[in-house]
């Protein structure tokens, strides 16, 4: 498998991730809405920014394009931080990008 759907892979799960810990939050909040805690709104729009960089990058990952690597590379590092799951999951990505990707072979033939 190319090394580019790989990193792809990751980055899907884990904006799939963020998904669900977005809807459990949404979820407390909705059934507790006469204790509305404030301090629920600032993980919110975290989890919510860490879904798009994570689903934009997969995109770009999945077209094998060279930011899509570099922004892997850049949340491979960031990740390397969180000790031991973060770690695993940033030295995977690291290693699926630290050479350049094939590129895709074009669906237009030369004349």
């Amino acid at each position: 498998m190319e090394r580019n759907i790989k990193v792809f892979r990751v980055h899907r799960a884990l904006y799939w991730f963020y998904l669900v810990l977005i809807a459990l939050i949404v979820a407390l909040i909705a059934t507790h809405l006469d204790q509305l805690d404030a301090a629920l709104i600032a993980p919110l729009a975290l989890l919510a920014v860490l879904l798009v960089v994570h689903f934009v990058t997969a995109k770009g990952a999945k077209a094998c394009t060279r930011w899509g690597r570099i922004c892997s590379m850049v949340i491979g590092v960031i990740l390397l931080i969180g000790f031991p799951i973060g770690t695993i999951i940033g030295v995977y990505l690291l290693a699926n990008t630290w050479r350049p990707w094939a590129q895709p072979a074009s669906s237009v033939a030369p004349a």
